[in-house]
């Protein structure tokens, strides 16, 4: 089989670079693009060194693990010591990517000697950079909101309710007249608070007009809780407790669709 040096070199690259670049976006390390290209030639370069040297590189087994190890030294040169924190994780997210992309180019053998190397390699880096980044925004969510959970316990004619709640910092939720802040609890947990009663029947009923629950406009039956308990980290590390008495609850009439919390807080509160 005749191996183009050039060939090689250009389109390990153009590869090693998208590879950096997604490993830049998922982290987010504003890496320069420069110092990105550099570390990419420096990676192609011994990858057409290794081909000189007369090492098997188009052996499955060896390419697998020389893509990781020139995938790691090219990270390295790129964002080193930017990285110096995360420096495992870097390394780690540039093997695996590395592997894939090897992986994908390997079963797409017959192909790639078909003279459709390139646009086999392409698309599996597109699909790599697309599928990393949609999963990091799902952690990155999902972790920003369990960071955000508090222990709540809501009191109310001598019945208390102990669960969680999520601090939004987007409910910015007030009611019309008085401008009290408004928290938003869900229907199951209104019944433990208020048993037989309605709503329409306790003290402080109003209607409360919102635009950003599942529509975007319509209004919440809201009633006045005696006492309102939120725990948060304070300065020395422990938790301290932030109470409130006479809090308006508007009540959601459907459960969320995260059991993790009952209660949506307002940051008007702390």
């Amino acid at each position: 089989m005749t191996v183009y040096l050039d060939v090689v070199f250009f389109i390990n690259l153009l590869y090693q670079l998208g590879i950096l670049e997604i490993i830049n976006l998922l982290f987010r390390l504003k890496g320069n693009i420069i110092r990105m290209a550099a570390a990419s030639v420096l990676g192609s370069i011994c990858y057409c060194m290794m081909i000189v040297m007369g090492l098997p590189v188009m052996r499955f087994s060896f390419r697998f693990l020389a893509g990781i190890a020139l995938g790691v030294v090219s990270a390295v040169a790129a964002f080193y010591p930017g990285i110096r924190r995360r420096l495992l994780g870097v390394l780690l997210c540039e093997g695996i990517l590395s592997a894939c992309l090897s992986g994908i180019l390997d079963l797409w053998g017959k192909e790639a000697e078909s003279g459709y190397l390139m646009l086999t390699a392409s698309a599996a880096l597109i699909f790599l950079g697309f599928f990393c980044i949609k999963i990091r925004r799902l952690l990155s969510v999902r972790f920003q909101e369990e960071k955000n959970i508090r222990k709540v316990r809501l009191c109310h004619k001598g019945r208390i309710a102990d669960t969680y709640g999520l601090l939004d910092t987007g409910n910015g939720l007030v009611d019309p007249i008085s401008k009290e802040p408004v928290i938003i609890i869900q229907k199951s947990l209104a019944k433990k608070l208020l048993l037989n009663e309605g709503i329409e029947e306790q003290k402080g009923y109003r209607v409360v007009p919102y635009d950003s629950i599942g529509k975007k406009k319509g209004i919440l039956k809201a009633f006045r809780i005696e006492r309102l308990e939120i725990l948060k980290e304070g300065e020395s590390g422990k938790d301290e407790a932030v109470i409130k008495e006479k809090v308006l609850c508007a009540v959601y009439e459907q459960n969320y669709s995260n059991n993790a919390y009952e209660v949506i807080l307002t940051p008007l509160l702390l």
